[in-house]
């Protein structure tokens, strides 16, 4: 997998939305102060649209049981990441969409049970981490 050097901004974010569509099944989680929110999808079905709200990457199951929307407008770094799950018995595969001030806007991580994850997610994870960076700044 290779990336433009010279690809960046939205066009960056887009093509790394793009590319998450094989990582397989992951666990979507939005927190603010009164609330935080699950919900397991994945990258597939992927379509960006300008709305009167700012521009909005939607993902969304067939069924239409599942839909995520990102406004792509405040989104300023990706960050990918590994640690150990909370008793330390199995790793998570993290990405975090992040604002201008680095919070926290929308994570994803590769869900599986007790760290037994789809075939070839983990490596896809890693690949995606190897091609666009640790720590991307989307400007």
């Amino acid at each position: 997998m290779t990336v433009p050097t010279d690809l960046s901004g939205q066009n960056r974010l887009s093509k790394f939305l793009d590319d998450c569509q094989f990582l397989g099944p992951v666990r979507f989680v939005a927190m603010n102060d009164g609330a935080i929110l699950e919900a397991v999808g994945n990258f597939e079905n992927l379509r960006i649209n300008e709305t009167a709200n700012g521009k909005f990457a939607t993902v969304a199951d067939e069924g239409g049981e599942f839909e995520c929307h990102l406004n792509v407008d405040k989104i300023s770094g990706i960050k990918m990441l590994k640690k150990f799950a909370k008793d330390q018995s199995y790793e998570l595969y993290i990405i975090r969409f992040t604002d201008s001030e680095e919070k926290t806007v929308l994570s994803a991580m590769l869900h599986g049970k007790e760290g037994v994850y789809e075939e070839g997610a983990v490596d896809y994870w890693k690949k995606l981490k190897d091609a666009f960076g640790e720590d991307q700044k989307i400007i």
